[in-house]
């Protein structure tokens, strides 16, 4: 497995090749801390993804990145604050993946409000994401389940 990563690491390398040098570095910079977030080598992937975030056009991803490794530390505050850097972009993929990823931190938190309003969020951009329609159902029925043993 570990031959066939660095295969296909250095066949993306080659491709890069044909892009500009910061492109090969911000790119290198996110595949790097992709692969080491994925091995649970969080400092490192904190590393490159700091890195990452001085290129202006990945600044959002390397955020985006970065509040994926805090969550994983269970950091949900430092995600939540990362990840409002990362929405500072038109890029509607990773504006969908903020809004779902943030659903998901304050559904765990019990913040059922601010879980719904992120889903909903997220579904305005990508209507069919089956993930996000049922995360959402689950922070309304939480939410109706709180305010209803509250009133009890």
């Amino acid at each position: 497995m570990g031959r066939n990563f660095l295969a296909i690491l250095y066949s993306c390398f080659l491709f890069l090749g044909f892009l500009s040098c910061s492109n090969v570095k911000s790119m290198s910079l996110m595949a790097i801390g992709n692969y080491e977030y994925v091995r649970g080598n969080y400092q490192n992937a904190i590393s490159n993804y700091y890195n990452l975030v001085e290129d202006e056009k990945y600044s959002a991803w390397g955020y985006y990145n970065l509040g994926v490794v805090y969550y994983s530390l269970g950091e949900y505050e430092s995600s939540l604050r990362i990840f409002s850097y990362a929405k500072k972009t038109n890029d509607i993929f990773l504006n969908f993946n903020v809004n779902y990823n943030e659903g998901v931190i304050y559904y765990n938190q019990g913040l059922y409000h601010k879980a719904e309003v992120a889903f909903k969020e997220a579904l305005k951009i990508n209507p069919s994401s089956y993930n996000a329609k049922y995360n959402l159902e689950l922070a309304i029925i939480k939410k109706r389940t709180v305010r209803d043993s509250l009133n009890s």
